[in-house]
This record gives C-alpha cells, structure tokens and sequence, in this order.
C-alpha cells in the first residue's frame, strides 16, 4: 500500500531530527592496531567534534582479541537504540570483529548471521566496562540503522 502524503512528511521529519541528534556519532571509525598507536587515540564525530577513547580500555580489548585480529575491530562501536525493534532493544554495528568483542565481553553467544541485539543492562555492562569505546545513536527502523552503517 503506497505512503499517504502526510506519512511521507512525518517519515521525513523524524529522519532529519534523528540524524540532528547524532551528530555525536563517529565520522569514521579507526582499527585497533592504530588507535593503540596514537598518543591521543580519537576520532572525529560528525559534528566535528573529537571523541577520545581512554587508553586503559584500548588495551583491555587488546587483551581480549587476538593481535591478528586488530586491524579488524573498527571503533568506536556504534549502538543504535532503534525504535521499531522494541522498548530497551540495541543494535550493534559493525562486522564480525566488533560483534565478537561485545560477545566476549557479554558473555553471549555469537551470532551466527545477521544483526547482535542487546538489551538495557547489556548495554549498562559494556558502558562500565569500555564506555570510551561505544558511541550509542539513535534511528527510527532497521533500515535507516543499517544505512548509518553504511556511512561509517
């Protein structure tokens, strides 16, 4: 069934609102490996702005993953809260090694295909153990999450 006018604009409005409110989300993310190379690891939000990720905590994922496997991890990861899925239901960005490290982490079992959801107090555990490390955004479907994805 084809989109009335009014729908049309409302989808229109909550996109660009949504996309005001994550300014704060990274422009680019960075690999592991060259992070723990910087003497300020940081990144660009898409405001302009820096986020600066705490050492201590790059070199605790170190310790967790694989050297073979830094180049892989892109951070910071991206948590989108996203409104269709349901009340306190996250989605995690990013590949295999992103999704593998917030499992570790967790204690969860990896994914076999497709999207890692979270809850609320999962969320609450990764804040507390790499909080410098996770930037959490905000879309309004699986869709739009996935096309924010695709930006990074």
């Amino acid at each position: 069934m084809e989109e009335d006018y009014g729908e049309r604009i409302y989808r229109l409005f909550l996109k660009l609102e949504l996309s005001k409110l994550n300014q704060h989300l990274p422009k680019l993310r960075k690999n592991l490996e060259d992070l723990l190379a910087e003497r300020t690891p940081s990144v660009p939000a898409r405001d302009g702005t820096p986020i600066v990720m705490l050492r201590s905590e790059l070199e605790k994922v170190a310790s967790i993953i694989p050297r073979e496997q830094w180049r892989d991890l892109k951070l910071p990861i991206v948590v989108m809260r996203v409104l269709d899925v349901g009340a306190g239901t996250y989605i995690v960005l990013g590949g295999a090694a992103e999704k593998s490290l917030v499992c570790k982490l967790l204690e969860l079992k990896e994914p076999s295909e497709g999207g890692l959801f979270i809850y609320k107090a999962h969320l609450r555990k990764l804040i507390e153990e790499i909080g410098s490390l996770i930037s959490i955004g905000f879309g309004a479907s699986i869709e739009e999450v996935e096309g924010e994805l695709r930006g990074l």
